[in-house]
Formats: C-alpha cells, structure tokens, sequence
C-alpha cells in the first residue's frame, strides 16, 4: 500500500509533473496531503483523502500524522463494509442455490423443470439466456427448448442452432465479456454478429 504524500510548496516539488502542478495552481494550491484509502482486497489505494492549502508549508509532520490516523481509520471503516458486503452476497448466493436445488429436485414434469430452471437463471440479470435439451433427450413432442429470453428491446437469438453448430465443451462455455476477446473463434464471431 501506497502512504502519505506531504508536498509543502506545489511550486518547487520535484515529484509533481507539470500537469498535476499546472492543475494545482489553477485552484490556488500551495502545499498538500494525500493519503491513501487501502483496503485489504487490493493492492492499489481503494481511493484518497486529500487536504489542499493556499499557503507553503502548512502542513506539520503532526498533522500528517493524525490525517494518516484518521486515513487507517477510515479505511479499516471501508474494509469491514466491503467484507460484510462479500459475506452478505455469498449467504444470498448460498440461499439461491439452496433454493434452486430444492425447486429442481421438487419438479414433476419437464415444464415445471424449465420453469425453475429459467427463474433460477434470470437471476443473473444477463442480456440474453437459454436452456436447451439435446435431441436425444426423448420428449414427446421433440421439443428441445426450454426456456429462450432476451432483454427488453432486443431480439432473440436462435442458440439452438447457434450452440448445435459449434462445439460446446463438456463443462459448458463461459465468456464475461465478448467484445475483450483479442482472438475470437468461430463462435465467439457469430454471437458479436
């Protein structure tokens, strides 16, 4: 973690570039403290806590000290909400699978099943989502789809045959974000279409 920067004459510091002093004097800064916000989840300040004067060296070391207490203390504040935050998000993730599961094992027939599957999916609040059966499957009408939504304004993609034309693995497809794939394959191409 990064720590205290004290700059008692913005004009002379040899550590500003002329940007950074350029924008300090536009605002009448002559002297200043930074101090970062450090977070145990990152490695990077989380965010900075600055004080800016108009006068040269108006800042004593005991100052420093003391915005670097109340720095610690602030950030220790972030930190615990951050971590009450991630244990609050994991119980709800554990209350949905717990839910899902129970739903999935209740289902009686295969429109119930699709059902509970696709609530349990729209949780994800994605642009689009689907559930699909191989044909093999053996229902009685030879339907496959389960279950086929897009967002509002949007229209629907034909996965079906999109997924069936391409090689899936075994443990499924996951891409977070399409548009940061720097070499995309087949299938990848035809979902950025």
């Amino acid at each position: 973690p990064q720590g205290v920067t004290l700059i008692q004459d913005v004009n002379s510091d040899k550590t500003l570039d002329e940007g950074a002093r350029s924008t300090l004097a536009e605002i009448g800064a002559r002297s200043l403290i930074a101090v970062p916000l450090n977070v145990s989840v990152r490695d990077e300040p989380f965010g900075w806590m600055v004080v800016i004067s108009d006068l040269v060296d108006d800042f004593a070391d005991g100052q420093s000290r003391t915005f670097e207490q109340i720095s610690e203390i602030a950030s220790t504040a972030i930190d615990n909400r951050l971590l009450i935050q991630r244990q609050q998000d994991t119980v709800q993730e554990v209350q949905s699978l717990y839910n899902a599961s129970n739903a999935i094992s209740n289902s009686h027939d295969i429109e119930q099943l699709a059902e509970v599957l696709e609530n349990a999916v729209s949780v994800l609040s994605s642009d689009y989502y689907a559930g699909f059966l191989d044909n093999s499957a053996g229902l009685a009408d030879g339907a496959t789809t389960l279950f086929n939504h897009a967002m509002d304004k949007l229209s629907p993609l034909d996965f079906e045959t999109l997924l069936g034309d391409h090689d899936i693995p075994m443990g499924g497809l996951y891409i977070d974000d399409l548009k940061a794939i720097s070499d995309p394959g087949p299938l990848e191409k035809r979902l950025m279409d």
